[in-house]
């Protein structure tokens, strides 16, 4: 079998069909851990997911679509496909949607953490880990109830809670942190891929 990539998710995805028995090899362009996860600092943030078929894509699509420095890349193409992919994603953007999927997307972090942790246990692996969780820090208190407002079904996931030990900033803090959370299920890998 052969993965293409040497990220957290090809590696993981390796190693895991290696234990089944595949013979596996894998395939990247660059260095191990040098694409999109050296540009995340190797987090793995269990707690913070949302699907892109959000309502709140609506006000954002614009911007998504037009900006030469957006994440999101359409090239318009004529045939039938891209335009029925379009209206389903849109038609996906509401909230019981986004619920739902984002409850899977919660679902499945607390699995890929379990697997993490069981083959950290099992392995030792040449990493500097961190299971101290992420500081997450917003410059104002809008944009902390925003955010705070996309996960009111997270409270079904106790030990994935992005808003445990909610709390407002210090008074010693930066005059612009308006609101902070701690989401304690958030780790930090960095391997040596020499």
């Amino acid at each position: 079998m052969c993965v293409l990539g040497a990220g957290a998710v090809g590696l993981a995805t390796a190693y895991e069909l290696n234990l089944a028995g595949h013979e596996v090899t894998v395939i990247d362009r660059a260095r191990p851990g040098s694409g999109a996860c050296g540009g995340n600092g190797s987090q793995f943030s269990y707690s913070y997911v949302q699907p892109l078929a959000d309502p709140g894509i609506w006000a954002q699509l614009p911007k998504l679509l037009l900006s030469l420095s957006s994440p999101l890349k359409i090239r318009p193409q004529l045939g039938v496909h891209q335009w029925r992919w379009a209206l389903q994603f849109l038609a996906a953007c509401n909230a019981a949607t986004s619920r739902s999927t984002t409850i899977a997307l919660l679902k499945l972090a607390a699995e890929s953490r379990q697997g993490f942790d069981t083959m950290l246990a099992r392995k030792k692996l040449a990493v500097d880990f961190s299971s101290t969780g992420k500081l997450v820090l917003f410059s104002c208190c809008k944009s902390f109830a925003a955010a705070h407002a996309l996960f009111p079904q997270c409270s079904a996931f106790a030990a994935l809670n992005p808003w445990a030990g909610l709390r407002p900033a210090t008074p010693t803090a930066l005059p612009l942190i308006g609101r902070h959370t701690m989401r304690p299920s958030a780790r930090c890998s960095c391997a040596n891929a020499e």
